[in-house]
């Protein structure tokens, strides 16, 4: 190597796969890899830079309908019970960042709520009564996004918010994360009218 660089390089994209051999390609490195079959690779490199291989970070869109209850809430109450947002990073022991998440209110009803995120399921309690949280499940809660009613733009027969830059890190007891929700209004709705969308980075 011209410039006398030592690479410690950790192959993850490929399964199985085993370095076999550094090339210099101006300023640039990069590092063949062995494919399963026991051929080497060459044409598709892992693009390389003099501090180190680039990382490739993917992104997901998942959306979650919620189960609700459909009389009319008040302030305090469980919104939504514990339910599961699957797939929300690639296995078990995996990571991930939530950059945003979109309330959907197809019952235009622009109330404000808590989204709750946890590692693995909770009782955060019953459905349309005041929240009663054990100090253990308290515990799985990754973190809890507040959506004030000025946070709604009013789509004339739907509310939509948009809560952005939150940078949540997590990694789930598996690869699902749990999602229950706190009214912090009076809102009524139907058995599914909000759709949460989670906009996530994973590893």
């Amino acid at each position: 190597m011209a410039d006398n660089l030592t690479t410690t390089t950790t192959v993850s994209t490929v399964p199985n796969a085993t370095v076999i051999a550094t090339d210099d390609a101006g300023s640039a490195h990069y590092q063949k890899v062995k494919l399963v079959d026991g051929t080497a690779d060459s044409t598709t490199v892992i693009p390389g830079t003099a501090n180190g291989l680039q990382v490739v970070t993917a992104a997901t869109v998942i959306d979650l309908t919620l189960s609700l209850d459909t009389d009319a809430y008040a302030d305090g109450d469980v919104l939504a019970a514990a339910q599961e947002l699957a797939l929300a990073v690639r296995a078990s022991g995996s990571t991930g960042v939530i950059q945003s998440i979109v309330v959907i209110d197809q019952d235009d009803q622009a109330q404000a709520l808590d989204i709750v995120i946890s590692d693995s399921t909770i009782t955060l309690g019953t459905e349309n009564s005041a929240v009663s949280i054990s100090d253990a499940d308290a515990a799985k809660i990754l973190g809890i996004v507040e959506v004030s009613t000025s946070d709604y733009v009013n789509l004339v027969n739907s509310q939509l918010a948009t809560k952005t830059n939150l940078g949540i890190v997590i990694m789930p007891d598996s690869a699902s994360l749990y999602i229950s929700a706190i009214s912090r209004g009076t809102g009524t709705y139907s058995a599914s009218g909000i759709v949460l969308r989670f906009g996530i980075l994973t590893d």
